[in-house]
């Protein structure tokens, strides 16, 4: 009888110790839950403050950029058809001019960006003339050719791909070997001279 009243007060103290222990597990349970759940919102805090910064810098990268990545301009018009030795040619009418780089005052491309650049020049040569060209960037001469108009053709058209860096300037003139200075050039309405050109791509 007292074997049997020992063995049920064992009984009571285990289950008692098991129940106090299955309590404590399940407060370190809800105490690790808890901190995994503040864990979890300061990771996804992080991350929305990171998406945030991410977000303005690339804002900040696209306004940085806006306008600087697109260069082009095209003109026509020449402002004096007798044009003397390394005078430059000047395209009064502007038709395109993103970037603001080509100036109708002066006939000067200035590259408000750093890169890779085509240009293109188109010029109406009077009957029985000839032209020199030279295509100039910062003094010094990217392309040269002579071109003689002996009335089967008085048009001639050139292209030059050049590296340009910011603030230097392009231009389009005439050599003293072999240009015919006075009347060189002529153009009406459907015979137009002109200058264009883009940057095809920036770099630094």
């Amino acid at each position: 009888m007292v074997r049997v009243e020992f063995n049920v007060n064992n009984m009571e103290k285990n289950m008692l110790e098991t129940e106090t222990r299955i309590k404590e597990t399940e407060q370190k349970m809800e105490e690790t839950r808890t901190e995994l759940m503040g864990t979890k919102d300061t990771v996804l805090n992080t991350l929305n403050e990171i998406n945030e910064k991410l977000n303005l810098l690339e804002q900040k990268r696209e306004s940085d950029l806006t306008g600087k990545d697109v260069v082009a301009f095209h003109a026509h018009k020449i402002a004096d058809k007798s044009v003397t030795v390394n005078q430059v040619f000047v395209f009064t009418e502007v038709l395109l001019n993103e970037g603001s780089g080509y100036a109708s005052t002066n006939g000067y491309f200035t590259a408000p960006v750093s890169g890779i650049y085509f240009f293109n020049c188109h010029l109406c040569v009077q009957n029985k003339k000839d032209l020199q060209y030279i295509f100039v960037v910062n003094g010094k001469t990217h392309a040269s050719g002579l071109f003689t108009s002996n009335g089967t053709g008085r048009y001639t058209s050139f292209s030059v791909t050049v590296r340009m860096r910011s603030g230097e300037r392009a231009w389009v003139t005439i050599d003293d070997s072999g240009s015919s200075s006075v009347d060189l050039l002529y153009e009406d309405s459907d015979d137009w001279n002109y200058f264009s050109g883009f940057l095809v791509r920036q770099i630094t």
